[in-house]
């Protein structure tokens, strides 16, 4: 009896712990667990009130775990670089190759272990609430830094045309007509790049 009291208080304990550290905050020192969950949904509408994500103090403030999926997201994408303040101006686009070899060699808060993400993976990012018109098209209150309104790269092909790579558009543009499952572009040309670490990685679909 006295054991089966033990594991139940010690039981309790872990889900106070869990409880505590799941509370809604925007930057958190760490550790920090999230449960990762595709059936979730989280709200962000002001960086005050944004449970959603969170910058990861204890990774230097350079990564931010989105909370919905469990993923942990570049605070701050290469971005292109010109004018007085740039040594060696860059366009922060990349073909689709050397866009996988730049995440694979990222290190961010000290860690590697980054990647390019899956299409869906790059989507869920993607705010398709039609009252939102900001440009970059990022839920309100996000924490992220340098966004693009412009394409990013993902792992993911299109499913037609194979040798296209899936491709996720944050410019501003209504929806109707549009259909996002379907942006793609030549694995040749350049585009943005937006690293991500943990989920499946691959080219899973």
């Amino acid at each position: 009896m006295k054991q089966r009291r033990l594991l139940v208080a010690v039981g309790l304990g872990a889900v106070l712990t869990t409880a505590r550290a799941s509370s809604a905050q925007t930057t958190s020192a760490g550790p920090y667990y999230a449960t990762p969950s595709w059936d979730q949904k989280l709200a962000c509408d002001t960086p005050a009130s944004c449970p959603r994500f969170v910058v990861l103090g204890n990774w230097n403030n350079d990564a931010v775990l989105d909370r919905e999926t469990g993923l942990v997201w570049d605070r701050t994408p290469l971005t292109s670089c010109g004018g007085l303040f740039c040594t060696m101006p860059d366009s922060g686009t990349r073909t689709y190759i050397s866009a996988v070899e730049f995440c694979a060699s990222r290190v961010i808060g000290g860690r590697g272990g980054w990647r390019l993400p899956r299409f869906e993976e790059l989507l869920s990012l993607l705010d398709l609430d039609a009252a939102n018109l900001a440009n970059p098209r990022l839920p309100p209150g996000h924490p992220f830094l340098g966004i693009r309104p412009s394409d990013y790269w993902t792992t993911t092909p299109d499913v037609e045309a194979t040798t296209f790579q899936r491709v996720v558009d944050f410019s501003y543009k209504p929806f109707f007509g549009k259909n996002i499952g379907l942006t793609s572009t030549n694995p040749l040309a350049e585009a943005f790049i937006w690293c991500v670490r943990g989920g499946a990685g691959g080219n899973a679909q």
